[in-house]
């Protein structure tokens, strides 16, 4: 049996990057799912939410997107569906 390909997508809540849409990202991420993606694939996709504690203020780079610890500042659901798919291509 092939051993699923697991890929774990954090999206930052914090106030700023839930404004500047984080929400939309987690939508578009969890749509791959509903398109049943990850079983044509062999990948798992693991969507989780944190507030990002950091020393310094992020509001200048919101929304904070992390893809398999790859962080990407100021994050399109375009740019975070390239990653993805990037890495499922491996």
């Amino acid at each position: 049996m092939k051993t699923m390909k697991s890929i774990r997508v954090v999206v930052c809540v914090c106030t700023q990057c839930i404004m500047n849409g984080a929400m939309d990202i987690i939508e578009s991420v969890e749509s791959l799912k509903k398109l049943k993606y990850e079983m044509r694939h062999g990948v798992k996709i693991e969507v989780e939410t944190q507030v990002c504690h950091t020393e310094h203020d992020h509001s200048q780079v919101c929304p904070v997107v992390f893809v398999d610890g790859q962080q990407i500042e100021k994050a399109t659901n375009e740019e975070v569906m390239t990653r993805i798919l990037s890495i499922v291509r491996k």
